[in-house]
C-alpha cells in the first residue's frame, strides 16, 4: 500500500508540475522554449509509451478490484469476474488508460525539455490544403481495405499455429455503442498516439535523415501495439504517416487518417457486423490473393505519396511568387538545427535501450500468446 501511495503521489507530482508549466509558458510568452525535439525525446518518449501504460492500467485495475471485491480472474467454476459485472468500465479502462498514459508521457517529455507544443509537434490550422487533405485520407481507405484481407488470413495462419490474438472485437452493433466507441477508439487515439510517434519521435529522429526517422517510427510503432497479426501492417502504416508528417511539416494531415482510419473500421463493424474474412488455406489461390492485393497497395500508396509531392512543389512555387522574402522563421530554425548521420542514432543510450526494450517486449508478448 505504502508503494501505490508513492507512485500515486509521483504520478500527481508530474501531472501538477506539467499544469504549473503549461500556465507559466503561457505568462513567459513561449520565450525561452525549445522549438524541435531531438534523438533523446524520441527514446524517453519511447519508453515511458511502454513503460507507463502497463503501470497504469494495472493500478487502475487493483483500485477497481478493490473497491468492488471481485477479482479478475475466475479461481473457482461460476465465479463472476470484474469483467463480468461492469463490462463497459473495464472496457473503458482498457481503451482510455494507455491513452491517457500517453500523454502523460508526451507532456512529461516536452516539460523536461521546456519544448513548444504547436511548432514542435507542427501543429498548422492555417496550412491545411483541402486537396492534400484528400489524397492524405485516400491513403489511410486504400491502406485500410487492401491490408484488411492480408490480416485476417495472416491472423488465421498464425491461430493454426497456435498463436491467440490479442484483438479484442469491439461491440458497435447499435448506434449508441458505436459513438461511445467512436470517442475512445477513433478519436482519443487519433490525438494521443500522433503527438506520440508522429509529434515526439518522427521529429525527435528527423535530424538523422529522412529515412531513418520514417524507418525508425514505423518499426517502434508496429512493436508498440504488442500484436502479430497486425505487424506488418501497423509497420507499412506507420512509415506511411511518418514521411506525410516529414514532407508536409503538418501532423493534422495525420491525426486526420489516423481518426478516419479507425471511424470508417467501426462504421464497417456496425453496418456488417463482426464477420471477418474465412479462408481455406488448403487452396492456393486463397493463400496467394491477399498478398498481390498488399502489393497492389503498395503500388498505389507509393503514387499517391508522390502525388502529394508534386502538389507540395506547386503550393512551395506559388508562395515563392507570392511573397518577396519566402524564407520564414520555421526555416530559420530548421537551418539553425544540426543533422546528424543515420548511424548516430545507434549512439544514443536513450533511443537504444528504448528500442531494444520494445523488441524484447513485443518478442515477449508474441511467445506468451503462443503459449497461452
Amino acid at each position: 500500500n505504502i508503494l501505490y501511495q508513492r507512485m500515486f503521489i509521483f504520478l500527481f507530482e508530474i501531472f501538477y508540475q506539467t499544469l504549473y508549466n503549461i500556465s507559466m509558458s503561457k505568462k513567459e510568452k513561449t520565450k525561452f522554449r525549445y522549438n524541435n525535439y531531438d534523438a533523446n525525446d524520441a527514446g524517453i518518449m519511447f519508453l515511458l509509451a511502454l513503460v507507463l501504460p502497463q503501470f497504469l492500467m494495472a493500478l487502475a485495475l487493483l483500485i477497481c478490484s478493490y473497491a468492488t471485491g471481485l477479482s479478475f480472474v475466475a479461481t473457482e467454476e461460476g465465479q463472476q469476474t470484474f469483467m463480468d459485472v461492469y463490462p463497459t468500465i473495464y472496457t473503458l479502462i482498457c481503451a482510455l488508460v494507455p491513452q491517457i498514459s500517453m500523454l502523460l508521457g508526451f507532456f512529461f517529455v516536452s516539460e523536461r525539455k521546456k519544448v513548444n507544443y504547436v511548432k514542435a509537434n507542427q501543429i498548422h490550422f492555417k496550412k491545411l490544403n483541402w486537396l492534400l487533405l484528400l489524397i492524405v485520407l485516400s491513403v489511410g481507405i486504400i491502406c485500410m481495405l487492401g491490408f484488411s484481407p492480408f490480416v485476417s488470413w495472416f491472423d488465421g495462419l498464425v491461430a493454426k499455429w497456435g498463436y491467440t490474438s490479442s484483438v479484442s472485437n469491439i461491440d458497435v452493433s447499435s448506434v449508441g455503442k458505436l459513438f461511445g466507441t467512436f470517442f475512445y477508439v477513433a478519436l482519443v487515439p487519433a490525438i494521443c498516439e500522433e503527438l506520440v510517434f508522429r509529434g515526439v519521435i518522427t521529429n525527435g529522429i528527423k535530424q538523422h535523415g529522412l529515412k531513418t526517422a520514417v524507418l525508425l517510427s514505423a518499426v517502434l510503432f508496429a512493436l508498440m501495439h504488442l500484436n502479430l497479426q497486425q505487424f506488418f501492417y501497423q509497420l507499412f502504416l506507420g512509415g506511411v504517416m511518418a514521411y506525410i508528417v516529414l514532407k508536409t511539416g503538418n501532423i493534422l494531415y495525420t491525426m486526420l487518417l489516423h481518426f478516419f482510419n479507425n471511424f470508417v473500421i467501426l462504421l464497417n463493424n456496425h453496418i456488417n457486423g463482426e464477420v471477418g474474412l474465412t479462408f481455406d488455406y488448403s487452396n492456393a489461390w486463397h493463400n496467394i490473393w491477399p498478398i498481390l492485393l498488399v502489393i497492389l497497395t503498395v503500388a498505389i500508396v507509393v503514387g499517391l505519396l508522390f502525388l502529394m509531392n508534386y502538389v507540395l512543389k506547386k503550393q512551395s512555387d506559388k508562395n515563392k511568387c507570392q511573397c518577396e522574402n519566402p524564407i520564414s522563421s520555421d526555416s530559420n530554425t530548421q537551418k539553425s538545427e544540426k543533422n546528424y548521420s543515420p548511424k548516430a542514432i545507434f549512439k544514443n543510450p536513450y533511443f537504444v535501450t528504448a528500442l531494444v526494450a520494445g523488441i524484447l517486449l513485443w518478442i515477449f508478448s508474441i511467445v506468451t500468446n503462443f503459449v497461452g
